[in-house]
């Protein structure tokens, strides 16, 4: 059996380890959070791979290639071209849809070029296109002796210049029209100048019975109408009275509406196909009236427009009759509106009218694109909301581009034939496939070849269990876990083989019952000889491996080290893997459970409807943990972000919601707040920011310094102690600890600044010590040290209790934010958020709060969701881990599939309740 080989891995916390990994494997690497299992995968294996294989292209073409960092190893050995596939991706596209990623929307595109009909958007005709050759044989098949008509069309808007067409038709030789199934001589045409009422105009090139002899007449009499009707030619067989139009272009014989030449590129929205109106965005931002009275920032715009055109205040308040000592704030919104309403011009007061909200939109539009200020735009900004661009409905594309139709007899209504790809992109994926199935069945040499290439792509979508998105939807808008298993099913679509697929916790957002598609799909993978070595906390695959990797024995500085590795069952029997130890025994600790009973009070909602929720009924019950369950794209999300959030932040703020997401809902006076933690990266954070900035206590230790008393003698202010601003920062590494060293065409090396020797800050300001340590001592100490040196400081200590809480006492206070794990980076914005101090009657929200997280984590999270409970609040958590479930007081079940087939309660109730349920695909994992 070959391997990866790997000997003196020293990469972030990796202990100089060495490790051989084998070849064409399923191979897991698992371990409790921070233990160096992305260090070790990415970091170091995927890294260098990368590394080695753009160090074989020339040193020119090196330079313009980011090269990733070179990991800190003695030897590797045995390494392929790697493909890594993270938890989410950046996609720096915001116009990224699932099927630009999948490039299914390109194999679309072509397909619309080279098979689409294009349609006239006012008439709804097909612009079909015939040469010469086809008409004169269509024609020579009809009946013998037939007498027919060969017109030129006159079109509607050539209707005002007749006379003028007139007289060059008979310039040309022309002598007849067919005027409303009438012929008339063009001369009688001209003196009659009335041509009301007048529906349809034709210039007679040639009249004519179907005779064999007569197709060289016939081509050539086509040829002529061609010509002077702009490409159509109309038939009309007097002897059966029928009549049928031709073209040679695409153009509407009726209006004239022409397309050019139809190329894929005419339905990419990123470029020639965009709508002309929101630039291929699909959306569009307008000035909602229903924000404008209730965000109030519209005094600030009038006060400001007043100022910048020298109106005051005080002549407002004398011509509209207003108390001068009252405050805009306090002004009535009728007068505001009637005020603004007022305002056209500088100093153009008008007489008074009784305004309405409606009258204030246009100037504030005029308002918006005239006025340069920033603030005053970010000001109208906050009185605009997002709908659909009104001109191409949210489909992104060109008018052109929405009117042209693939033919499908799928449909029995025959008007509903045509099929456009603004249709295409808003199916879901299952009806996508069937679409085009059915196209394969009548298809054609041309749209064979296209079609191989999207229904292989549209079937791994589907054995993903994606089936329920859209091909149109966002990619941004999908969870990390859908994110993989999109580019996860890319790949298996491409057939390489001798790859070492890398992927980060792909069970991610996927339930129980999908687990064994993802296991079946990573194992397909394995089996076209390729690598796959993936980061992964789920026990079902876990136990499915070929190969298992466990890191630890905990994380950060007490990790980095394999505690065990081999197959499934050499783990578990080992009594040195914490995972080996969880394989063997499962969770389950009923202390942390609550009785509901007949005092419990109640959070009822009626009739949700929103998205693909199908007017259910939610009961959830206050002070308790309930859990919302079910597959992917359910509405597990709608329910709990688009109906009771809503619900409950509408009636904090003292907002009516609007009935059309639910009818009712009851009990939201039992919340005094609301708090929703998600699963998103930590944001807004600088190259320097660490843990101690992000947690808030970094302010307060900056402080403690600034008041010593060798500071005070110094005059240091509390900024002279931050590493991002310029005095107490060390100016070589700008407070960066470490010094880029540019290798051009070589990985860029990063050394540690010889100036402060890594320690951010400047010799004056480490002379500054509090409790015998200077500040870079301060953030060198981990957090569990730090609860002991500031045991005296409150406002320190409440946060690093939750941390610590959390089980992250070993990471150090000047840990860098951007290279935490993600389960740290997950349980750290959990932490900040509880560590708030509340005083009962919250409302939780966390969304998938175990990614990242090892069951060992896991004890930590349910530990803290307990003390949540316990201090009279109340958690909605969305999750698949059956562990977290078990634990719930309440589950409400959704289901039972994604997208459409979803949105229904299958079941709610206690964990009994939802295990004898039959229909509950939870239940049976219960």
């Amino acid at each position: 059996m070959s391997y990866i080989h790997i000997q003196g891995a020293r990469t972030n916390n990796l202990k100089n380890i060495h490790i051989d990994i084998p070849h064409n494997k399923l191979v897991v690497v698992t371990g409790v959070s921070g233990s160096g299992k992305s260090s070790l995968v990415f970091d170091t294996i995927y890294s260098e791979s990368q590394r080695k294989y753009i160090e074989s292209m020339s040193t020119s073409f090196r330079q313009f290639i980011h090269m990733l960092r070179q990991p800190d190893i003695d030897l590797i050995d045995g390494l392929s071209p790697a493909i890594a596939i993270k938890q989410k991706p950046n996609y720096k596209n915001t116009r990224n849809t699932v099927g630009t990623v999948t490039e299914i929307h390109d194999y679309v595109r072509l397909l619309f070029a080279k098979i689409g009909i294009p349609f006239c958007p006012k008439h709804n005709e097909p612009l079909i296109v015939k040469n010469i050759s086809q008409i004169t044989d269509w024609t020579m098949s009809l009946p013998k002796n037939n007498d027919i008509l060969i017109l030129s069309p006159v079109t509607k808007d050539d209707f005002a210049s007749l006379e003028t067409i007139c007289r060059n038709l008979l310039a040309q030789g022309f002598l007849r029209l067919y005027i409303d199934n009438q012929i008339i001589e063009i001369e009688e045409a001209i003196n009659d100048k009335k041509l009301d009422g007048i529906k349809k105009i034709a210039v007679i090139i040639d009249r004519l019975k179907i005779k064999e002899n007569h197709k060289d007449r016939l081509s050539s009499s086509f040829e002529i109408a061609t010509k002077i009707g702009r490409g159509h030619v109309l038939i009309k067989n007097l002897s059966s009275g029928n009549e049928k139009t031709f073209s040679t272009v695409h153009s509407c014989p009726i209006c004239n509406y022409s397309i050019d030449i139809i190329e894929p590129n005419l339905f990419n929205f990123n470029s020639k196909g965009c709508c002309k109106k929101c630039k291929g965005i699909g959306t569009e931002h307008y000035f909602d009236k229903s924000i404008i009275i209730n965000n109030g920032k519209l005094s600030e715009i009038l006060e400001i427009y007043c100022l910048k055109n020298g109106i005051t205040i005080e002549k407002l308040s004398k011509i509209y009759g207003l108390d001068s000592e009252e405050s805009f704030d306090s002004i009535d919104i009728n007068k505001k509106y009637f005020m603004l309403s007022k305002i056209k011009v500088p100093h153009g007061l008008q007489e008074e009218i009784n305004p309405t909200p409606e009258e204030i939109i246009p100037f504030l539009e005029n308002l918006s694109k005239e006025n340069k200020s920033s603030y005053l735009k970010s000001l109208l900004n906050k009185c605009q909301n997002i709908r659909p661009c009104s001109e191409c409905n949210g489909t992104k594309l060109c008018l052109e581009a929405r009117h042209v139709m693939l033919y499908s007899d799928s449909k029995t209504d025959k008007k509903n034939h045509y099929t456009s790809i603004s249709e295409i992109e808003s199916m879901s994926i299952d009806d996508c496939l069937m679409f085009f199935e059915n196209l394969k069945k009548h298809g054609d040499l041309i749209s064979e070849p296209i079609l191989k290439r999207i229904l292989p792509r549209l079937s791994f979508l589907i054995k993903m269990g994606l089936g329920y998105l859209s091909l149109g939807r966002n990619i941004n808008t999908i969870s990390g876990g859908e994110a993989q298993r999109i580019r996860l099913s890319s790949q298996i679509c491409s057939g390489l083989m001798g790859i070492t697929y890398i992927l980060d916790e792909p069970s991610q957002g996927l339930h129980k019952h999908d687990t064994k598609i993802l296991i079946n799909a990573l194992k397909n993978l394995r089996d076209l000889g390729n690598s796959v070595i993936i980061i992964e906390h789920d026990k079902e695959i876990i136990l499915s491996a070929d190969w298992i990797v466990d890191m630890g024995p905990e994380g950060g500085k007490k990790g980095g080290f394999i505690t065990a590795q081999g197959t499934p069952k050499q783990v578990m029997d080992n009594p040195n893997s914490l995972t080996g130890f969880y394989l063997r025994n499962n969770f389950n600790d009923k202390t942390l459970k609550k009785c509901i009973n007949n005092q419990t009070k109640w959070l009822r909602v009626k009739k949700a409807k929103f998205n693909n929720l199908r007017s259910i009924d939610v009961r959830i019950p206050v002070g308790y943990l309930t859990c919302v369950t079910g597959v992917s794209g359910s509405g597990k999300s709608t329910l709990v972000d688009d109906i009771i959030k809503y619900g409950i932040m509408n009636n904090l703020s003292n907002y009516k919601s609007s009935p059309d997401r639910y009818d009712s809902i009851y009990g939201a006076e039992f919340f005094d707040d609301l708090i929703k933690i998600d699963q998103n990266s930590i944001r807004n954070c600088t190259t320097n920011s660490n843990i101690a900035t992000y947690c808030g206590i970094f302010n307060t230790i900056r402080e403690l310094f600034s008041k010593t008393i060798e500071s005070k003698k110094r005059g240091y202010a509390p900024d002279r102690f931050s590493c991002n601003i310029r005095g107490g920062r060390c100016e070589i590494c700008k407070g960066a600890g470490t010094s880029k060293v540019e290798m051009y065409f070589m990985p860029d090396i990063y050394a540690i600044c010889e100036e402060c020797k890594g320690s951010k800050y400047n010799r004056e300001t480490l002379e500054i010590y509090y409790g015998g340590l200077n500040i870079s001592n301060v953030l060198d100490m981990t957090i569990g040290e730090a609860k002991t040196f500031f045991k005296n400081i409150p406002r320190v200590i409440s946060k690093i209790d939750m941390l610590i809480e959390f089980g992250l006492s070993y990471l150090s206070l000047g840990h860098s934010i951007n290279s935490l794990s993600c389960g740290e980076s997950q349980r750290i914005q959990i932490s900040i958020e509880l560590s708030k101090q509340t005083k009962g009657r919250t409302l939780y929200i966390l969304d998938e709060p175990t990614v990242g997280l090892h069951d060992h984590d896991v004890k930590f999270l349910l530990n803290v969701i307990k003390r949540i409970i316990d201090s009279d609040n109340t958690v909605i958590v969305v999750e698949h881990n059956i562990d977290i479930i078990k634990m719930a007081d309440w589950v409400i079940d959704i289901g039972p599939g994604g997208g459409i087939k979803g949105g229904s309660i299958i079941a709610q109730g206690t964990i009994d309740a939802i295990a004898s349920s039959k229909d509950s695909y939870t239940g049976i994992y219960l």
